[in-house]
């Protein structure tokens, strides 16, 4: 499977662990907000959001719009900064 739709299938397949599990969302916010990868509005909404649930939640509604792309940001970005979590989620080392 192509490297793009590979991250894009495993942030779909994984979305309510990730969920659950980051608690660290802003600097995977930032990361993506840096890409243009989610809009001004969106990072804002993800930022004034109480909980890290909550920010997870904001920040895949965030990422429909950027579709395989914007959800293969995210998945490179996790696999800087959340390694271990993908890999005991099943995820590939892949760049």
């Amino acid at each position: 499977m192509e490297t793009k739709q590979y991250g894009a299938q495993f942030v779909d397949d994984n979305m309510e662990k990730l969920v659950q599990r980051i608690t660290m969302v802003m600097p995977i916010a930032d990361g993506l907000y840096q890409k243009k990868m989610i809009h001004d509005e969106d990072y804002y909404e993800i930022t004034a959001a109480q909980t890290s649930m909550s920010k997870m939640r904001k920040l895949y509604v965030a990422l429909k719009p950027g579709g395989v792309v914007a959800k293969s940001a995210f998945y490179k970005i996790l696999l800087e900064q959340q390694s271990l979590l993908v890999e005991e989620l099943g995820g590939v080392g892949q760049k």
